[in-house]
């Protein structure tokens, strides 16, 4: 190369690559996304743990969800189930009640209608009448004492356990009056028509005697049928 002066220039020597061995530039560790990280082996049972509080808080809540909702389904169905059986009940005492009333006011009738036959048969022994003119008024009796049992069995059957006791009573005491009684008498002077006026005087008051022991007798089961009747309609 010429330079302006003339004078010949070195061309300067290029450089060459140095042979001692380079040592490598540190290479910067990559950043760990977040939410990657590995955790430390020191916490790893603190995070399982804490994971199994989660999960067993979590079924916890769901079963005590379902157990509420079970609860409150079960409430509502048992109360509208006692309702519905408050207003049976209620709706079968009312008919009961009905049933009973009738049942009771028809025995009372047929009470009243033997103790008033009671009286007409005394009436008429009493008056001394014959054979022929009692016959009617026995076979009278004979026939309410009928009814009157009738009623009984009903009574005895639809009336609550303290109206069945007064009318056990009234078994007793109308069963060992017809048997002792008003049997014998009206086979004696009604079917055979005995013909004996000495026979007929000492029957008849005999029989006076029984009645009026029956009506006696009546009228204290009477009270106790109407106490027991009270109780039992309220």
């Amino acid at each position: 190369m010429i330079t302006p002066m003339g004078e010949k220039q070195e061309q300067a020597p290029e450089p060459q690559p140095s042979t001692e061995p380079v040592a490598a530039e540190p290479v910067a560790a990559e950043p760990v996304a977040a939410g990657k990280a590995e955790p430390d082996t020191a916490t790893r049972p603190e995070l399982e743990v804490a994971t199994r509080s989660a999960r067993s808080a979590l079924i916890t809540a769901v079963a005590a969800a379902v157990i509420s909702s079970f609860v409150a389904a079960g409430s509502a169905v048992y109360v509208s189930i006692s309702q519905s059986n408050r207003s049976e009940n209620l709706a079968m005492a009312q008919a009961v009640r009905q049933d009973r009333q009738k049942v009771y006011s028809d025995f009372s009738v047929v009470l009243f209608s033997l103790t008033q036959q009671l009286g007409n048969v005394i009436g008429v022994l009493q008056a001394h009448a014959s054979v022929d003119a009692a016959r009617p008024e026995i076979t009278e009796l004979g026939r309410r004492n009928g009814e009157f049992l009738a009623g009984l069995n009903l009574l005895l059957m639809a009336g609550s356990s303290g109206m069945q006791e007064v009318g056990i009573k009234f078994s007793e005491v109308i069963g060992a009056f017809t048997q002792n009684h008003l049997g014998p008498f009206t086979a004696q002077y009604t079917v055979i028509a005995s013909r004996d006026a000495a026979a007929w005087e000492r029957e008849s008051g005999a029989f006076v005697v029984a009645v009026n022991d029956l009506i006696t007798k009546i009228g204290d089961l009477n009270g106790a049928f109407i106490e027991q009747g009270v109780e039992d309609l309220q």
